[in-house]
């Protein structure tokens, strides 16, 4: 990659130090955000095109990627156990996130699968339920039971879970 070599003309190699440097910059930039967390190929890709043409950091993505800084499968995983784990999602809430960050549906029902081997999805509502009560007290109003339900949706679980999950609360109310 020098700037001029016999056979060549001072703009062709000039142009080619260029491109050198801007890629050399775009490769810092992204090794910067890995750096900070992990990201998808496409959140990536995103945040890098805010500034920089797209050949050039599909050319740094791709070299991220033999290098093994990239890797949609295990941050897939990654994501889905972290938000599992720490924040009880349910399968519903972790594909909806792992959609708007640019992974592909097959990538995602392999995490969610791999993910269920380990942290299954009954389990984390049964904790999320018992977190709320410990907090909250055992629903004894129509009105708490259902705070309780809603709540448990908007983590991501179907109402079909939620329900045989708290079926207890509901017979003792109705």
């Amino acid at each position: 990659m020098a700037a001029w070599s016999p056979g060549t003309s001072a703009s062709e190699g000039l142009y080619e130090l260029t491109t050198a440097r801007v890629k050399s910059t775009i490769y810092n930039q992204a090794a910067r955000i890995l750096a900070r967390r992990a990201h998808s190929r496409e959140e990536l890709r995103r945040k890098l095109l805010r500034k920089w043409d797209s050949s050039q950091v599909e050319v740094v993505l791709g070299r991220f990627e033999e290098l093994g800084y990239l890797n949609d499968e295990e941050f897939a995983c990654l994501r889905a156990r972290s938000q599992r784990s720490l924040k009880h999602w349910g399968n519903h809430r972790i594909r909806a996130d792992l959609k708007s960050r640019g992974l592909d549906a097959k990538i995602i029902e392999l995490a969610l699968t791999r993910l269920e081997a380990e942290l299954p999805e009954v389990d984390s509502l049964h904790q999320l339920t018992q977190n709320w009560i410990r907090r909250y007290g055992s629903p004894t109003s129509v009105s708490q039971l259902k705070r309780l339900f809603d709540r448990c949706v908007r983590m991501g679980y179907s109402p079909e879970q939620v329900r045989t999950e708290l079926e207890t609360y509901f017979r003792r109310l109705y």
